[in-house]
């Protein structure tokens, strides 16, 4: 008997946004009697140990589908000691790159599932999808030790500022960092994807300044290069920048080209 297990994995970043998990490695293991599915980011050594239990694996699509096949031939188990898959539960596990496959993979478990197989002949089919929580999937890119900055820039007459050009920074006492820029898309919103190294390192030799997120501040230029959004670096020593998570999103309104919008300050 063989078994086909169709799903779609994708995590909860914020309330209102969900992403796919996109080009990653789906493992499936078998499940030890009494062994507890919970959610967890696992140590490379652990992932090592436990190879035994693998049964198969996979890749997600950009839209986070996958498709795996346990065959018949399938065997597991160590020392000696094997068996053939039955149909029981399945711990779910995914083997992450990162977005631009250029960080350490961490390894982390989704959970554990029943699937309810159906079918007729020799092959039994089944259908999983996942929508790994927020608070689970920010210890995920905490492990990979990447940051997402999403936004929308708007002019004051509420139209999406396309085109625009946004500029992210890390305030510091010594040196500000610059985190990257991006174009916003036709409807105003912008994707910023960065690394941890691009704002955690120190100009002073052996001082830890940075202890957590950044403190973030943003200039925007116009299509022509005419900046008409320009926060002070101490914006980003405010309560809603200070110390910022793995997963954040900015709302930016500006003006005419050379005009810097009164910037509000955020209560405490």
């Amino acid at each position: 008997m063989s078994y086909v297990l169709n799903g779609r994995l994708r995590a909860r970043c914020s309330a209102d946004v969900v992403e796919p998990v996109a080009n990653q490695t789906v493992l499936i293991y078998w499940v030890p009697e009494g062994e507890v599915g919970d959610f967890t980011v696992r140590p490379h050594d652990e992932a090592r140990a436990r190879e035994y239990l693998l049964l198969a694996q996979g890749r997600t699509d950009p839209e986070g589908n996958f498709g795996i096949q346990i065959g018949r031939d399938t065997l597991f188990g160590h020392r000696g000691s094997t068996r053939e898959y039955a149909g029981g539960p399945l711990q779910i596990e995914v083997y992450h790159r990162g977005a631009g496959g250029e960080t350490e993979p961490a390894q982390f478990s989704v959970g554990q599932i029943q699937p309810a197989w159906s079918g007729t002949g020799d092959q039994q089919n089944a259908h999983y999808e996942e929508v790994i929580s927020a608070a689970h999937w920010a210890r995920v890119k905490t492990a990979l030790d990447e940051w997402t900055i999403v936004g929308t820039v708007r002019r004051t007459d509420g139209a999406p500022a396309s085109g625009y050009h946004v500029f992210a920074y890390d305030a510091d006492p010594v040196h500000d960092d610059f985190l990257g820029s991006i174009q916003t898309s036709g409807d105003g919103t912008f994707r910023l994807d960065y690394k941890g190294s691009d704002f955690r390192p120190t100009p002073i030799a052996g001082l830890d300044i940075e202890r957590g997120g950044p403190e973030l501040y943003f200039h925007v230029q116009d299509a022509d290069g005419s900046v008409v959004y320009e926060e002070p670096s101490s914006r980003g020593a405010q309560s809603d920048r200070a110390r910022s998570p793995n997963w954040v999103h900015v709302e930016l309104k500006v003006q005419g080209p050379g005009i810097t919008p009164s910037i509000p300050t955020p209560a405490n």
